[in-house]
């Protein structure tokens, strides 16, 4: 199969995760990380096992143990975690599923660098949920065409 990207884009809060999800309805073999908030927290969960992982540090935490993007504070321990789901989901499934591409992996951070390797590899398609106004930045970074819906 040849490696196909597909992007939704839009807004922060604009539906792009839920686009996701019903895409997700109708590929079942779909594999990767998609990015739920449950009562007011940003989690990264796997989608074929359903392990979920914290993402949202609450502040109190060493600083050398979170990773830090405007007002947001991320665990980075779980970012190693989310990096091992896409390597190990990259090698299971056609269609890899990374929500969402943003402002730490466009500063090779967050799901870097495996993202990058899985993409180079170019043996698995991928469907990524990026913001708008990320999108030509993270386009331009991995070389991706006009495939968006």
């Amino acid at each position: 199969m040849a490696q196909k990207i597909k992007i939704i884009s839009g807004e922060v809060r604009s539906g792009k995760t839920g686009r996701l999800k019903k895409w997700l309805a109708g590929h079942p073999g779909a594999d990767g990380i998609i990015s739920p908030v449950i009562e007011g927290k940003r989690y990264l969960q796997r989608i074929s096992s359903g392990e979920k992982q914290l993402l949202d540090a609450s502040g109190s935490e060493d600083r050398a143990a979170v990773e830090g993007i405007g007002r947001h504070l991320f665990l980075k321990e779980t970012f190693v975690w989310a990096r091992q789901q896409l390597q190990d989901s990259a090698r299971r499934t056609q269609w890899l599923v990374v929500d969402e591409i943003g402002p730490l992996e466009l500063q090779g951070k967050g799901l870097e660098p495996a993202l990058s390797a899985i993409l180079k590899e170019g043996s698995v398609s991928v469907i990524a949920v990026v913001r708008s106004r990320l999108l030509e930045r993270v386009k331009e970074r991995y070389g991706w065409e006009e495939l968006y819906f």
